[in-house]
């Protein structure tokens, strides 16, 4: 296995989310759609496209939630995370650091 670019994940505020995906479909990309609510969050996600958009659920406590919810309040809408695929995460890792 060769390293590449898995997925990037646009972290967007709630309100925007259906408009955004709107965009991204326009463009060519085909969203599934879910609630992930141990994490707080509604993700529309295209595999074969490498994208997904996530929004913190209104009122959600859980964690990730908060943390998404944070980065909208301090940034606004934008990349939140870019995600590798590598032969070793742990090197990546310990790379990384």
């Amino acid at each position: 296995m060769t390293s590449k670019l898995h997925h990037v994940v646009f972290a967007v505020a709630p309100e925007r989310q259906q408009a955004v995906t709107e965009m991204f479909t326009g463009l060519g990309f085909t969203f599934n759609a879910g609630e992930l609510t141990e994490l707080g969050l509604t993700v529309h996600l295209d595999w074969d496209g490498g994208l997904e958009v996530i929004s913190p659920i209104p009122g959600s406590g859980a964690e990730v939630a908060g943390k998404v919810a944070d980065f909208l309040e301090r940034h606004g809408d934008g990349v939140y995370t870019v995600v590798l695929k590598v032969p070793d995460a742990a090197a990546g890792e310990s790379l990384a650091r």
